[in-house]
Parts: structure tokens; sequence; C-alpha cells
């Protein structure tokens, strides 16, 4: 069970918490003397300083409004009186509004974030090659001068370099008599040629700096207007389905199979959702998950293999280098909480007894498709029942993140990288 926490006093909040008020997802951090609101923490109501004549004023005020709003600027308790009301049809309307209002702010935080790291970094990268082009301006001056120096004062340095055999400086000019004036100049001539010629170099890579920072200028309006340009209505509201908390996929011939993604909803997968005519899969592996598959007991052989495979795959056999498993299914009575004498089960862990029915040698492999915008996965088969787009996974060696990286760029969809993570295997993948 989860608990939805409105806050109404202040700036506002909303709080989830799990069953036992531990803190899930806070809008707004906040953190005062003996109270806390983040993530990790146990969720304390605020200590409460009402007169009578507030309570009372609160509540008549409450009596009186029958809709549901929301306010952009919160003005104590005469909110619910006057204000920049916006009125809605539900409660679950208003909530999806004040987190989409909440979540533009967030993203266009986050992205000019970034902006602001890249700029600076562009800057930093400027601001050196700019220096590097005065330093070679001003070295390139420097030999030229020697040349124009060495022909300027010609007769001079001519009698002076008569009487030496090694190199000496004249007025700040290095001489070297064992070669002619004239080729003492062309050789400052020379070296000042050849910084020049970085000058050019340094001076267009200089330009392709400056226009990164103006297209990296543009980016920084479109992420305002981008996302101001959205409008609450554009945000969908999509009825989740109760299976979505969990791991699930349609099999070849379309049986819903359900699994766990950690202890706790393995226990809730369990006790809540298995039913009489249900099948229950697990595998003999260290962090098996537990999947059901709704109405199993009608399916057929090669839907018993798609969630016997999706069973070992999202097992621990996944990171520990192995390229096959088995994975077996028992009936729901064969399956209880009650431990035997003297021994405790823990949570997300269950007693099974009986026969039960393997599926062996089974390949530890996984599909990920794109249907119709959607993101699924499961067992290959099953996925490539469902979509053309897809791709393959199997243990490999790509971390979560640059596998998912892999299969959001095959599959050629956006903005559903935490999806796909989310739907890989605990440990390292490759994709085909």
């Amino acid at each position: 069970m989860y608990r939805l926490v409105c806050e109404v006093f202040g700036r506002g909040n909303f709080v989830l918490t799990d069953s036992d008020y531990k803190i899930l997802g806070v809008a707004h951090k906040r953190e005062w003397k003996g109270r806390s609101l983040k993530k990790g923490e146990v969720y304390k109501y605020p200590i409460v300083h009402l007169t009578p004549e507030k309570e009372r004023e609160f509540e008549g005020l409450l009596k009186k409004k029958k809709e549901f709003g929301f306010y952009k600027k919160p003005l104590g308790f005469d909110m619910f009186a006057k204000g920049d009301f916006k009125k809605f049809d539900s409660f679950n309307e208003l909530v999806d509004y004040y987190f989409y209002i909440i979540g533009r702010g967030e993203v266009i935080e986050k992205g000019l974030v970034e902006y602001e790291k890249k700029r600076k970094k562009f800057e930093n990268v400027l601001r050196i090659q700019e220096k590097s082009v005065a330093k070679y301006k001003k070295d390139s001056e420097e030999l030229k001068s020697k040349g124009d120096f060495i022909y300027s004062n010609f007769s001079e340095i001519e009698k002076i370099a008569k009487g030496k055999r090694s190199k000496f400086e004249f007025k700040g000019v290095l001489i070297d008599p064992k070669l002619s004036l004239n080729k003492n100049a062309a050789k400052y001539y020379e070296e000042a040629k050849k910084i020049r010629n970085k000058i050019d170099g340094a001076e267009t890579v200089i330009r392709e700096t400056k226009k990164k920072l103006d297209k990296l200028e543009k980016e920084k309006g479109k992420i305002v207007k981008g996302v101001e340009k959205r409008s609450p209505r554009e945000v969908v509201t999509v009825k989740k389905e109760w299976y979505e908390k969990f791991r699930w996929f349609y099999t070849s011939n379309n049986f819903l199979a359900v699994g766990g993604k950690d202890a706790t909803s393995n226990e809730i997968l369990i006790k809540k959702h298995l039913e009489k005519n249900d099948l229950v899969f697990h595998a003999d592996f260290s962090g098996s998950p537990f999947f059901v598959l709704k109405g199993g007991q009608k399916a057929k052989k090669q839907d018993y293999m798609e969630v016997a495979q999706a069973t070992i795959s999202y097992s621990k056999a996944w990171g520990s280098g192995l390229s096959v498993g088995d994975a077996y299914y028992v009936l729901p009575e064969q399956v209880s909480k009650e431990a035997p004498s003297g021994e405790y089960l823990k949570k997300g862990a269950f007693m099974i007894s009986g026969k039960r029915s393997y599926s062996r040698g089974l390949a530890l492999e996984l599909g990920i498709g794109n249907k119709d915008g959607k993101i699924i996965g499961g067992p290959l088969s099953a996925i490539i029942k469902q979509t053309s787009n897809y791709v393959k996974v199997s243990p490999g060696w790509d971390k979560k993140t640059d596998a998912a990286k892999k299969i959001v760029k095959k599959l050629n969809i956006e903005g559903v990288l935490n999806e796909v993570v989310s739907l890989l295997p605990a440990g390292k993948s490759s994709v085909k």
C-alpha cells in the first residue's frame, strides 16, 4: 500500500510513502529541526499551531468549496476563498497538473544547468585559443623585427661578425657568424612564417568554437520554449494496469505473465495477485524472481517455456556468466508463506511443496522492442510475435546504461532510456 500526503500549508507539497510512511518521493525536499522531507526518511506530520478561531475559519471555507482547484500563489487559509484559481473535475487531474508544473520547471532547470556547463567549457577553450593566437602574433612580430633589424644594421653587424667565431648578440639579436647575414635574417623570417601558419590554423579553430557557442545559445532558447510550448492538456494521463508495477509481458499465445522486480514486489505479487487458475514460475538460482502466468493452466508449452525463460533470465544467473539455465512451475496451492518449524522465510521468499515441472537448458536471452511507440520487453520469441522492430539482449560486457543507449539507438526511439534500463536484468548485457 502506498500513501500520498498532500501538504496544503506554506508553499505546499506532495509526499509519496509506503505503508510504513517511509518516503519514496517528494515534490520539494524540505528540512526542519526534528522533521525532514526527503527520500528514505520516515514521514512525520508537522506540529500544528492552530487556534480554535483559525480552525473554524478553515473548516468553513472548505465547506464552501466543492470543486478541486490549483492556486498558483499560496495565500494561507484565504487561498480557499480567493486567488488565481484553476478548476478541475477530479483530484487526480489536479495532481497531474501540479506535477506537470513542477516537472516543467525541473526540465528547464536541468536543461539550463547542462547549457551552463557546456557554455563554460566552450568559453574556457575559446579563452585559451585566443591567448595562444595573441602569443603567436607577438612571437611572429618579434622574429620578423629581428630579420628587419639585421638588414637595417647590415654594415655594422657585418664588421663585428668578421672577428667572431661563435654566436654573439648585437643589440638583443642573436647572430651566427658561420652563416651569412642574409641567411641569419632569412632564418628569422622563416621562423616567423611557421608561427604565422599556426595562427591561421588557430583562428580557424576559434571560428569553429564561436559557431558552437552560437549554436549552444540557440539551443538554450529551445530548452525553455520547447517546454513552455507544451500545455497541461498535452500531458496525457494514461491509466496504468496493476501489472505495470511489475515485470510483465504477453506470451506468444497472448497470456499475461507478471514477475517480481525485488523481494517486496515478489511478496505482493504472490500474496495479492495469485489466483487458482494461474501458474507460478521460479528458478533454483539465487535472486530468482517469481513469475505468475495468469490463467496459465490453460496455456500451451510455448507459453510455459517463455515464462520459464524470463524467470531464469531475470535471476542472478544473468550476471554470473552462464548462457543457459533451468526454471520450473507449480500450482498456486503449492506455494505457501508457512515456514517449517524453527525456520523463517524472509520477505519475498515462499515455500514450494510437491512436484515441480522443469524447463531445462533455457537460453538466457530477452527481446526488447518498439511496438507502436511503446517499449516492450520479455522473451525474444514473445517480442518477435508483437513487433518487427526489436533487439536481442543476452549476457555480455556492456553496463546497463550503455546497453540501454545502444537499444534506444537501434530501436530509433527517444525519451525512453530509463524505461529500457528498467527492462534489463541486473548485470552486464550484449545487444544484437
